[in-house]
């Protein structure tokens, strides 16, 4: 009863009702009430007035201090964001040190990184975060003849930390997809426990992905979101990152917070991996990657 009491008393229903008796009475249509002999009529009408203009004087000042809320809120979020960004470039700096210092290789330079951003922007055990940098052949003739080399990966489940595949195709998988659009997103993919069969079957149709590759991922995920970060001054230096859940339409992989991190560490990933590529690891490290 409390409910429906709140909701006919609400202020933007006594708006409402005001304007009706208002246009009622304005079209002649409204019933003469008397007490009396005296018709009670006009008083009504300038009650109803005053109710009216009262109630969207209320409302047109809640609907500005909802817009100031809105705008604090946009702006403490422009803030955080600033403020994940230094923190970023503070880590990408002291972490240079180390690879400079022969302390970590470029692979645990990444995977500090993407750790990084995980942390800031709440990832779970779910997710993971690898970044892929694009390698052409002199002679291409299309994208088939491209690589993508795989610079470094995070998850919090250390489970699918893997990267012992280092070199992929160009053309297939959700990086590949990604390479020929600029972009590649899915959250819908069914889950392989409950049917490998149709799992492996879209992945394979969709993506030109074997069963038995299908088969040997480590992780199985059911959404993705891929983007290709171009460098407008160094052709060579494309970078596709790719998010990835086993869940489908998690918070943290919906399209438009993957764009918002995207948009935020574009221009120092780019960076960075023109740093980290020039200085290339000192010797203990040359074998281990394959320099």
């Amino acid at each position: 009863m409390g409910n429906v009491l709140k909701h006919i008393f609400n202020k933007k229903t006594i708006h409402l009702f005001a304007l009706l008796v208002f246009t009622l009475l304005c079209s002649n249509k409204f019933p003469n009430i008397q007490c009396g002999s005296h018709s009670l009529n006009n008083l009504i009408f300038i009650a109803s007035i005053i109710l009216y203009i009262s109630m969207e004087i209320y409302l047109q000042k809640e609907y500005y201090n909802i817009q100031n809320y809105k705008t604090e809120i946009d702006n403490d979020k422009k803030t955080i964001e600033s403020l994940y960004l230094k923190i970023f470039k503070y880590k990408a700096q002291s972490y240079k040190e180390s690879f400079k210092n022969s302390q970590i290789d470029s692979n645990e330079f990444w995977c500090k990184m993407l750790a990084r951003i995980s942390k800031d922007h709440n990832f779970s055990p779910n997710e993971r975060i690898s970044i892929y940098r694009v390698y052409r052949s002199a002679n291409r003739t299309g994208i088939s003849d491209d690589v993508f080399n795989i610079k470094g990966r995070f998850s919090k489940n250390s489970d699918f930390n893997d990267s012992s595949r280092k070199v992929y195709p160009a053309n297939v998988g959700v990086i590949g997809e990604a390479y020929k659009n600029e972009s590649h997103y899915i959250n819908n993919l069914p889950e392989y426990r409950k049917n490998p069969m149709k799992y492996k079957r879209i992945i394979r149709d969709k993506y030109r992905m074997d069963f038995e590759l299908v088969d040997n991922l480590n992780m199985k995920s059911r959404s993705y979101g891929a983007f290709v970060l171009k460098d407008e001054d160094d052709t060579t230096n494309d970078i596709i990152i790719v998010f990835e859940s086993i869940l489908p339409n998690s918070a943290v992989m919906k399209k438009e917070n993957l764009e918002k991190i995207i948009d935020l560490y574009k221009k120092e990933i780019l960076n960075l991996m023109k740093e980290i590529d020039i200085e290339k690891p000192a010797l203990n490290f040359a074998e281990e990657r394959g320099y």
